[in-house]
C-alpha cells in the first residue's frame, strides 16, 4: 500500500513539474502560467517527489528504498510523458481564463 502511495506522489510530482514548464502548460491548459504559478507548481512537484522518497524509505528501508524509489520514478515519468503525448490532442480546446487582479 505504501508503494502505491509513493507512486501516486511521484506521479503528482512529475505532473506538477511538467505543468511548471511553459510549453506543457500551454499544451494542456492553452495559456502560459504566471510566475507565481510556476513557483507553486515547482514546489508541489519537489514536495511530491521528496515525500515519495520518504515513503519508499519508510516502507523498504535505506538499503532497498532508494532502489524502489528510482523504479517508481521511472514508471511515473513514463506515465506523465505518455499522457502529455496522447491526451492534449483529444482534450476540448477552450482557453483558460485569468483571475481578475
Amino acid at each position: 500500500m505504501m508503494t502505491l502511495l509513493a507512486f501516486a506522489l511521484a506521479l503528482i510530482g512529475f505532473t506538477a513539474l511538467a505543468l511548471a514548464m511553459e510549453r506543457h502548460h500551454k499544451q494542456v491548459l492553452l495559456c502560459a502560467p504566471s510566475v507565481w504559478q510556476r513557483w507553486l507548481l515547482r514546489g508541489v512537484g519537489l514536495f511530491g517527489l521528496a515525500v515519495s522518497f520518504a515513503a519508499c524509505v519508510a516502507n523498504a528501508g535505506w538499503g532497498v528504498g532508494w532502489v524502489v524509489w528510482f523504479g517508481l520514478l521511472s514508471a511515473a515519468a513514463l506515465a506523465v510523458a505518455l499522457i502529455l503525448t496522447y491526451l492534449p490532442p483529444r482534450m476540448p480546446k477552450r482557453p483558460c481564463q485569468r483571475l481578475p487582479r
